[in-house]
């Protein structure tokens, strides 16, 4: 069986992220700050359930994806003069 080691930090949402590392040099990343992984024997990297290498979501993390998608969203209708009267409107 091949050693494994762990190595975690803090994201900018103050969560530990961590990847694995096999004695094989297999890895399995922590995808930065999007997801939590698992290791090779689906020892968990995060929270949550999960098999061996299947990454799982850090809540908070989707949800600052998610706000960046409603502001961008929000941009474009205000570009079309949606929620926002332009000055040509009055």
């Amino acid at each position: 069986m091949s050693s494994l080691t762990s190595n975690c930090q803090v994201d900018f949402d103050g969560v530990d992220t961590c990847y694995f590392v096999s004695g094989t040099g297999t890895r399995w990343s922590g995808l930065a700050t999007v997801a939590y992984t698992y290791n090779a024997v689906g020892g968990p990297g995060g929270v949550g359930g999960g098999g061996a290498g299947n990454a799982v979501p850090e809540p908070s993390s989707l949800a600052l994806l998610a706000l960046g998608g409603l502001g961008l969203a929000g941009a474009a209708r205000t570009r079309r003069g949606g929620y926002v009267r332009s000055a040509r409107s009055f």
